[in-house]
């Protein structure tokens, strides 16, 4: 077993959507290391990258990958995928303001 986990799940303020919870949830662990969603492509190749270079993943109870954002950031660096690990940098940053503990 790894080291735990504080999972933050952002939603939009004041807007509806219909964005999955899993995709809208950050995960963060003690020592500040960040974990994202795997979904800037399919989980199965962000899967086998992932193990291919060696790096930890947390797939959850309800079967959905997270993986480091510092490793996927160095990773994916066309520019839609730049955007959205900064976007997701900027919340995981903003945690305590932005973010909802979900477990």
């Amino acid at each position: 077993m790894g080291e735990p986990i504080d999972w933050f799940l952002f939603d939009p303020a004041g807007k509806e959507t219909r964005v999955a919870k899993w995709k809208r949830t950050l995960g963060i662990r003690p020592d500040g290391r960040v974990f994202i969603p795997a979904i800037f492509a399919s989980e199965m190749e962000v899967f086998l990258c992932a193990s291919y270079d060696g790096q930890r993943v947390v797939i959850t109870k309800d079967h959905h990958l997270y993986v480091d954002l510092d490793w996927a950031a160095a990773t994916w660096t066309k520019a839609p995928e730049a955007e959205l690990f900064e976007a997701m940098r900027g919340m995981a940053a903003d945690v305590g303001q932005a973010g909802s503990s979900v477990g």
